[in-house]
């Protein structure tokens, strides 16, 4: 799938919230972007990924008039991957049932606009939302996989890396 040399590029779209219980709306809506940008920041650690500008994605979105709740669907997502330059866009889902936390993205093919790969914090140590930065390394990686790259030479350290779920929270 990927390219045998150079970087991969790869649009991260806004993720949707799907229903989320337990906490005020605005904090779960505000994941809706919280979560490609960290998303965006654990893949940006990979050293054959290069991100596309996210200036230019939302200006690609914002062509699209999709509106305020509109969904991102596969076809938009290769259409706004491939004005972008990307040879894949990444965009999903996410919802918390009271701090059980499930996130689903779509690694998209920006050129054919097939879903290649749906991927999800399916296993069950990895949704509780207090995990948020673990879950969010575990889908990097298994968009990694997804876009035929191989995994980064070095793993990363996970108490370095790991950052509160309240900080993800504030940041978003």
């Amino acid at each position: 799938m990927a390219a045998q040399s150079g970087p991969v590029v790869i649009a991260i779209l806004p993720f949707e919230d799907r229903g989320s219980y337990g906490q005020d709306k605005e904090v779960f809506r505000a994941f809706e972007l919280g979560i490609p940008a960290t998303l965006a920041g654990e893949l940006s650690k990979h050293p054959r990924v290069r991100l596309a500008d996210g200036g230019r994605i939302r200006q690609a979105l914002q062509a699209q008039n999709l509106g305020p709740d509109a969904r991102v669907d596969a076809a938009t997502a290769a259409k706004v991957g491939s004005q972008v330059g990307a040879r894949y866009a990444v965009t999903g889902n996410f919802a918390d049932f009271y701090g059980k936390l499930r996130i689903d993205a779509r690694v998209i093919d920006a050129e054919s606009g097939q879903i290649l790969k749906v991927v999800s914090n399916n296993d069950p140590s990895l949704q509780d939302r207090a995990d948020l930065s673990r879950i969010i390394q575990a889908l990097a990686n298994k968009i990694v996989a997804a876009t035929g790259l191989p995994p980064a030479s070095k793993a990363p350290d996970p108490q370095q890396s790991s950052i509160p779920t309240e900080a993800l929270t504030q940041y978003s």
